[in-house]
Formats: C-alpha cells, sequence, structure tokens
C-alpha cells in the first residue's frame, strides 16, 4: 500500500495533487507492505531522508521547486524524481519499484 502526502507552499500546492498521484502510485509495492512518501516542494533547503518506523516505510522526496513550478508535466517530474531515488529503499523490492516506474513514466511522456 503507497500513500502519497505533501509539503508544500502557496505556489506549489496548486500544481502538485496528492489524490491524483495517489491514485497513479498506489501500486508501486506490494499490497501488504505500507510505504508512505511526503513530497516536499518549498523554496527553502529540505533532505531527502527514507526511514522505518513499527514495519512502516517512509520516504520525503524533495521535488526541485523551481522545475515543479515551471513544467507542463509533473507527475513525470515525481516519476523521474521516485526513480532516481528508488535504490535507497533497500527495505523493499526495489527492482519492481524501479519497472513499475519506468511503465509509468513511459505512458506520461
Amino acid at each position: 500500500m503507497v500513500s502519497i502526502n505533501a509539503n508544500l507552499d502557496l505556489k506549489t500546492n496548486e500544481v502538485v495533487e496528492t489524490g491524483r498521484l495517489n491514485e497513479k502510485f498506489a501500486d508501486l509495492c506490494l499490497e501488504e507492505e505500507t510505504l508512505g512518501i511526503t513530497l516536499v516542494a518549498r523554496d527553502r533547503p529540505f533532505a531527502d531522508k527514507m526511514w522505518k518506523y513499527n514495519g512502516k516505510i517512509y520516504w520525503q522526496v524533495v521535488l526541485p521547486y523551481d522545475e515543479v513550478l515551471s513544467t507542463e508535466n509533473i507527475d513525470l517530474l515525481i516519476a523521474q524524481k521516485l526513480y532516481e531515488q528508488a535504490d535507497k529503499l533497500t527495505w523493499l523490492d526495489t527492482e519492481s519499484i524501479k519497472q513499475k516506474l519506468e511503465l509509468k513514466m513511459m505512458e506520461m511522456a
């Protein structure tokens, strides 16, 4: 199970739609696995990080602020950023996640 939320400011809040993203990326991991993704798009420094707590995996992904505001395909940008960092998810089947992201990126392009 994948659950996506976001840490946004007033400008990026109009661009990043977590409801739609939850639908698009719901199948990234197995149903019995719990992955919480927080997308960060703010005009100040944040760090990418991952951690595991009580059997759940949390992944904070910092999006490039200026690109979020200027891209025409925010979903593709997010998929690319997730793909770039997927190898760091050592608790999950990263190859499977990357394959699913590759297919999604082809569909979004």
